[in-house]
């Protein structure tokens, strides 16, 4: 299949990101980036087969998810390698292309090279800690709806150790670490440990109450 040539590798940005979330001991971030009329968010996986990120093709690099306008029912998942989109077609290359809203008509696919530009400047070299409220947003309600939750599940009351079969949910994680950092790095190494939260914010407790609650249940446990 032929595609369309581009002159450098754009996407060059996923080495240092993925450095740094293998630093940070992550396997998903964001970042945003405008084209066009419309605001795209993007989130990213690093690939893990233990997390259940594999890849599908060989050259691939991350996987990703685009929303366009902060759409959750609009997604495009995709593989990126370092240079362009993972296809296995030419007809996935067109839809890409239409889901940006790039010309595709031009022989040369210039406007579709310019946009290779545009998302290759947008791709940050670390992870995105400090993003806008309207991130901020996005992503619990993007990590609420993969665990199944009500997106208004915003206060965490506690921690529970599950059975030794069943570890914690990547997004429950990612979750705290947006909302409750300190909590988050209490805790982050064990992978048994899950965070409780609810709709409800007088049922909000601080890091001294939950670590203490925690430890008097372990203590309990071992008596």
């Amino acid at each position: 299949m032929n595609r369309t040539y581009l002159p450098e590798n754009y996407f060059n940005n996923f080495g240092d990101l993925v450095g740094d979330m293998i630093e940070n001991d992550a396997f998903i971030t964001s970042f945003s980036f405008k084209y066009k009329d419309a605001d795209y968010i993007c989130i990213v996986y690093r690939f893990d087969k233990d997390k259940g990120f594999v890849k599908k093709d060989k050259y691939a690099f991350v996987s990703v998810e685009f929303y366009r306008n902060y759409n959750l029912d609009t997604p495009l998942k995709i593989e990126l390698n370092r240079r362009t989109f993972c296809y296995i077609t030419r007809k996935d290359e067109t839809f890409v292309a239409q889901y940006f809203g790039v010309d595709f008509s031009d022989f040369y696919r210039k406007e579709w090279v310019e946009f290779h530009s545009v998302l290759g400047k947008a791709i940050p070299v670390e992870m995105n800690i400090h993003c806008s409220e309207k991130e901020k947003r996005f992503q619990l309600e993007f990590y609420s709806k993969k665990c199944g939750e009500s997106s208004d599940k915003l206060y965490c009351y506690g921690v529970r150790r599950n059975n030794i079969e069943r570890q914690r949910r990547l997004f429950n994680l990612e979750k705290t670490r947006l909302l409750r950092p300190s909590l988050f790095n209490w805790f982050k190494q064990d992978h048994h440990i899950s965070f409780l939260y609810s709709e409800n914010p007088a049922q909000e407790k601080d890091d001294a109450t939950i670590l203490k609650q925690f430890n008097e249940r372990n203590r309990l446990k071992g008596n």
